[in-house]
């Protein structure tokens, strides 16, 4: 651990050397006064390396070492890191915007059930993006180099990002058919099983339920006729048993005293 701590600061003191004397961009986003403070601070670094102190160094001392020169280097590293990330923004905003502008038409022309809001909502996002860019970039191109950024690419590439995801959302948008009715008789209150729209949708619904594979379509309308009931029980008793029941239940309107001595009678 120690070891290894003492390699990453020796290599971060090279590096930095290399980039900071040698690197055109460094160059451009650092004054000389403030190369001038790294490169010092970078050969200081050096020669403790080689004093007792350094030697005798746990790890922690050494890690401590580093972030004390990444404090000095990082912000003229950053700086150059963002010149080269702003020359390839134009050319990644055309794009997405591209992108943006043929999804909304396509979405409009060929996918009319989403909601104008959708559109609108993705349209916005991109105005707004227009707006936001043309006003940093005006604002960096009269900002210093040597001065911190006033947009990082990182925050461009993060609106177009969430464009092109809202953009691409409208296009999974899946269009979601009314249940059907063949006339205006099953939408409020009708008899839908009448309806051969409302029959075949619930037809299918059961198939569907049926674990068995067995067809259910005619359960609801053959629930309340038991007339051709076949029971569990096969014997010749129980068969003139269910079907005296099936025949009282099925309503002969008869309720009087006699009719109920009669069905005695019979069973």
């Amino acid at each position: 651990r120690i070891e290894a701590a003492k390699n990453a600061l020796e290599a971060y003191i090279y590096e930095s050397r290399e980039k900071v004397n040698e690197d055109d961009n460094c160059q451009k986003v650092s004054t000389e006064d403030q190369r001038t403070q790294v490169l010092e601070a970078l050969t200081a670094m050096e020669d403790w390396l080689y004093e007792d102190e350094a030697r005798d160094a746990n790890a922690s001392l050494l890690d401590d070492k580093l972030r004390s020169l990444q404090v000095l280097v990082m912000p003229i590293r950053s700086r150059a890191k963002e010149i080269e990330q702003r020359a390839l923004l134009p050319e990644l905003v055309d794009k997405v915007k591209d992108y943006v502008n043929i999804t909304l038409a396509y979405v409009e022309q060929n996918m009319t059930w989403v909601a104008a809001k959708e559109r609108e909502g993705v349209a916005n996002l991109t105005s707004d993006f227009e707006e936001w860019y043309a006003n940093v970039t005006k604002l960096q191109d009269a900002r210093d180099l040597t001065e911190e950024p006033m947009y990082f690419a990182v925050d461009v590439k993060m609106r177009l990002h969430k464009m092109q995801s809202e953009a691409q959302r409208l296009t999974k948008i899946r269009k979601i058919d009314p249940m059907p009715y063949s006339s205006d008789s099953g939408k409020y209150g009708g008899d839908y099983w009448k309806d051969p729209k409302m029959r075949k949708y619930y037809e299918d619904m059961m198939r569907n339920y049926s674990r068995n594979g067995t067809n259910s379509s005619n359960w609801f309308s053959n629930f309340s006729n038991f007339s051709n009931f076949q029971g569990w029980n096969d014997s010749e008793y129980m068969r003139s048993f269910y079907e005296h029941a099936a025949r009282n239940f099925s309503g002969s309107g008869n309720d009087s005293g006699e009719g109920a001595d009669e069905s005695k009678e019979e069973l």
